[in-house]
């Protein structure tokens, strides 16, 4: 099964699953969220494989636990040095047929290659999945704060990088970083658009006015 996704660019990525099948009944505390169809594995395990690297993913959980099964998802990461993996065990007690829940995580900084699904516990529980939700990194807010500081100057908003003693100022050229890094007149006039939220030295909306004058508190001058 290949589930096709828009990247928010006019452009689309892919994510291909394997190990489970498509139903549209509604079945023993079994059921789609939205429209009719549904997410079904017979064989308990599953994966699904995107294209590309997601920092988000998020999905409905449908009749999981009743019968003494329990759900265990593996993240599979892109690491600078080689894949990683974090398993996580799913806090779902829940007794009842047809209980419901939804889980997804959000991590900028550790992109996700693969997500599988198992059933750790009794085998008979079969579970269910549906509304799967995946965000690019480019589909995520830029400048994280780990990395770098907002700053609105006269209509326009720079990320300046998390050395500056302070983003802007006659004296931000002598922080460390720099004018390019800490003077908002600079960045713009850098014209480097913060595109990933580990990015600083970077604009996030353009600057209106005429580039290199800046207004501080009360007075003009010049910021780099």
């Amino acid at each position: 099964i290949t589930l096709t996704y828009p990247d928010g660019k006019g452009d689309f990525f892919n994510a291909t699953i394997e190990g489970a099948y498509v139903l549209n009944e509604t079945r023993n505390g079994q059921y789609s969220i939205s429209e009719h169809n549904y997410l079904r594995s017979p064989s308990n395990t599953w994966t699904i494989e995107f294209d590309c690297p997601v920092v988000g993913f998020g999905f409905y959980g449908i009749d999981v636990g009743d019968v003494d099964g329990q759900l265990n998802v593996t993240l599979e990461f892109e690491m600078p040095d080689g894949d990683g993996d974090l398993t996580v065990k799913v806090n779902h007690t829940m007794d009842q047929s047809g209980n419901v829940f939804y889980l997804a995580f959000l991590d900028e900084m550790n992109p996700v290659t693969k997500v599988t699904f198992r059933n750790v516990g009794r085998k008979a529980d079969d579970f269910v999945y549906d509304d799967f939700t995946v965000a690019k990194p480019d589909n995520v807010d830029v400048c994280h704060p780990d990395f770098g500081v907002r700053s609105e100057v006269d209509g326009g908003v720079v990320c300046c990088c998390i050395s500056c003693e302070a983003c802007g100022g006659c004296d931000c050229g002598t922080f460390v970083g720099g004018a390019s890094k800490c003077c908002p007149a600079s960045i713009f006039e850098e014209g480097m658009e913060c595109t990933t939220a580990d990015q600083c030295g970077c604009y996030i909306v353009p600057a209106p006015l005429p580039l290199g004058t800046l207004s501080i508190g009360d007075g003009v001058c010049q910021d780099d």
